[in-house]
C-alpha cells in the first residue's frame, strides 16, 4: 500500500511540474520580453535573468517526463510483485 502512494504522488509532482514547464514555454517569451522593455535592468542582468528562465524551462519538462515514468514503473513493479505473491499463496495451498 505504501509503494502505490509514493507511485500516485510521484505522478502528480510530474504532471504538476509539467505543467509549470508547459506555462513556462508559453508564457516565457512574453516574461523575457517585458524583462527586456523594463529600462530599470541593466543588460547583464536581462541576459542572466533570461539565462536562468531559459534553464528552468529547459529542466521542467524532461524531469517531469522522468517522474512520470518511474511512477509508471513504481506500479507495474507493485504489481507483478503482488501477482507473485498470489501465485505463491496459491501454490502454498495445493
Amino acid at each position: 500500500m505504501m509503494a502505490s502512494n509514493l507511485a500516485g504522488m510521484t505522478l502528480v509532482a510530474g504532471i504538476i511540474i509539467g505543467v509549470v514547464g508547459l506555462a513556462g514555454m508559453l508564457l516565457g517569451s512574453q516574461l523575457v520580453g517585458g524583462l527586456h522593455s523594463n529600462p530599470d535592468l541593466s543588460n547583464a542582468g536581462y541576459y542572466f535573468l533570461n539565462t536562468v528562465i531559459s534553464v528552468i524551462i529547459s529542466f521542467c519538462l524532461p524531469f517531469s517526463a522522468a517522474l512520470i515514468a518511474a511512477s509508471l514503473v513504481m506500479r507495474h513493479a507493485e504489481n507483478l510483485t503482488s501477482r507473485d505473491r498470489r501465485v505463491e499463496e496459491a501454490d502454498s495451498h495445493r
